[in-house]
This record gives structure tokens, C-alpha cells and sequence, in this order.
């Protein structure tokens, strides 16, 4: 277990001013949709198959924004858990947090404020940089960070922000897109944007960095938006999205018309680990490959590791007082092993 594990009282209920523009929990993300039952087990509903999962290490960290008093806090952990950095941001000047990022290369951690329209951009022991847009930028809902760049995405553009630059440049609009909710690595020089369409379904289109170019990858892949509340590069290092409960699809399984998760927290788990058995709020999610887990975060119930049988670790709980507003995850290069 990693040591960023931290056992305190829930946070059940938060200030709305750290909202972030999610859609509220639906049915349809649920394993048997709507009609009321909730089924978490493995496909074939036995307890016994689900192989034992070794403690693989993790390769991931993990930066997490949440408010406390009147700060808002960002806290880097390393894929061992083990914090890193840390910055206070006054809670007066950051009325709308929204995603935030960190680039371990720098080291930096950025985060945006949706209700200025700023990144904000923290060097290890520095002061705050405020940088704004060179146009009306609108909403951000997402961003990542990629060679030290990072991308964020709005509702229908992609901006690109510089190591040291003074500004938030447009790179490339979508015409017809009605909210890009997601952003992530596909492959070398691609990123994939998430878009909730018009229709109230989910599109996938890649976006090429070199070119500016974009092409539709996978058109209404899905019959709702409620299992895409967030994207990432899952297993095999194809496109994942994850529900705002926390469960985790295959894209290429929902284009097929297959709803079934490719995992799904354990309701007895959860009940046992923080006294719930439904995940809400989850706003961020990944898969680190070396520990073979996704890994979760919910603005309600904190950050989590879960295996492709459902099996959750806490690893993370908001103490009294605390919300936990966003969070993102990063590759950490591990040492040759000799």
C-alpha cells in the first residue's frame, strides 16, 4: 500500500465555488443501468476468480488541488506516495479552480482558474505566475501536460502553453463541437480530445501536436455521456473513459455496444474502506501500468488505486475541513534497475 494513504473523518459536503462543471451523477454509467440494482461483482458474478493481484509497484504521482480554510493547497506526490511539493494559493484569488497539472521536468504545478480566466503556474519555491490568454478563452475543462507543454482544452478550442511563456496560445479550433470535457495522450505527438456532443453522446477526435490537425477517431460511441465523464490511456495504451461512480470502459467496447465495465469499485470494499457504497464526484482518472491499476479521484471520497476486478485502495481521504477539488497523475521515471 502506498504511503500517501490517509485514514480521517469524510468530507461529505463542499463550498459549490470549487465546482468543476461536471455533469451530476447519472444511472446510465451504473453496471445494469437504470433499474435500480446496482452490480458491482465480476462479470460472472462469483466471488472466487478473480485472480490475486500482486502489490506491483506504482509509476505514477499524483498532484491534488483541494481547499482548506481560506487556501487553496496543491501537493505533488511521487508514484511512492511520499509528498514532494507544495504550494498555498490564496483562497480569495482562486475563486474557481478548476484542472490542474504538474510537469516533473521542471518541476511546476499549474492550475487554472475559470473564474479570472488565469493558469496559474508554481515553480518549486517561487512565487505564483498568473498568465492569461492572447483571446477570450472561455471555460477550461481539462489539461495535460506533455514534453514539459501543456494542453488545455474549452469548449470547442485547444490552447497550448509554453515553458516560460508569457501567454495561453491557440492552437486549433473544432468547428461543430459542442463541449470538449477531456484531454489526454493517445500516442507520439497525439493527444485525444473528449467531446460530449450536441446529441447528448460521447466523440473521441485526435489531435496531431506537430500539425494542428484534428480527425474524428470514434463518432457517438456511446448512447449517453454519463460513462465519459473523464478520458485517459488505459491498458494497452488504448482510449478509457471513466464515470463520475468510477467506473472504467473501453472505448472500443462501447463503440460495440458493450456497456459492460472494465471495472467497477466493489461496493463491499468501498463500504468496508471509507463507509459508502458508491463512488460521486470522481473528476480525474488514469491506468498506471506498472502497478496494474486505475487509478481514481473523487472530489467527495479522495484518491484511489482500483485493479481490474473492482478491488479499491484508498490511498488518499479528505481530513475534516479539507475539499478535494481536481486532481492529475504523471509518469515517474524509475531508476535502472542493475
Amino acid at each position: 500500500m502506498r504511503s500517501l494513504m490517509l485514514i480521517a473523518p469524510l468530507l461529505l459536503s463542499g463550498c459549490n465555488l470549487f465546482r468543476s462543471g461536471l455533469i451530476e451523477q447519472t444511472c446510465e454509467d451504473l453496471p445494469r443501468g437504470c433499474d435500480g440494482t446496482i452490480d458491482t461483482e465480476i462479470p460472472d458474478d462469483t466471488d472466487d476468480t478473480a485472480p490475486w493481484v500482486p502489490d506491483n509497484p506504482f509509476t505514477l504521482g499524483t498532484v491534488l488541488a483541494s481547499a482548506q480554510d481560506a487556501e487553496l493547497q496543491l501537493r505533488v506526490f511521487d508514484a511512492d506516495g511520499q509528498l514532494i511539493q507544495d504550494a498555498a494559493l490564496d483562497a480569495s484569488e482562486v475563486t474557481g479552480a478548476g484542472p490542474v497539472a504538474y510537469d516533473p521536468d521542471q518541476p511546476r504545478i499549474m492550475l487554472f482558474d475559470n473564474d479570472v480566466g488565469v493558469l496559474f503556474v508554481v515553480a518549486d519555491g517561487a512565487t505564483p505566475v498568473r498568465v492569461s490568454a492572447t483571446a477570450e478563452l472561455g471555460w477550461v475543462y481539462d489539461m495535460v501536460v506533455v514534453d514539459s507543454v501543456l494542453f488545455l482544452v474549452s469548449a470547442n478550442a485547444i490552447w497550448g502553453y509554453q515553458p516560460g511563456g508569457d501567454s495561453l496560445e491557440l492552437l486549433g479550433t473544432i468547428a461543430g463541437l459542442a463541449q470538449i470535457q477531456g484531454v489526454f495522450s493517445a500516442f507520439d505527438d497525439n493527444l485525444f480530445l473528449l467531446n460530449w456532443a450536441s446529441d447528448n453522446t460521447p466523440d473521441l477526435y485526435r489531435f496531431t501536436i506537430s500539425t494542428g490537425e484534428n480527425r474524428l477517431s470514434y463518432e457517438g460511441y456511446d448512447d449517453g455521456v454519463g460513462r465519459s465523464a473523464s478520458g485517459f490511456q488505459g491498458p494497452s495504451a488504448k482510449p478509457y473513459v471513466c464515470s463520475s461512480v468510477g467506473g472504467v470502459y473501453a472505448v472500443e467496447d462501447l463503440q460495440g455496444g458493450d456497456h459492460v465495465p472494465a471495472a467497477f469499485p466493489s461496493q463491499d470494499l468501498l463500504v468496508e474502506a471509507i463507509g459508502v457504497e458508491l463512488l460521486s464526484s470522481v473528476t480525474d482518472c488514469d491506468w498506471d501500468e506498472g502497478a496494474e491499476r486505475f487509478l481514481l479521484h473523487s472530489a467527495d471520497y479522495g484518491l484511489m488505486a482500483m485493479d481490474e476486478w473492482g478491488r479499491v485502495e484508498p490511498m488518499m481521504i479528505p481530513p475534516t475541513g479539507e475539499q478535494f477539488v481536481r486532481a492529475s497523475f504523471f509518469f515517474v521515471e524509475q531508476p535502472d534497475a542493475r
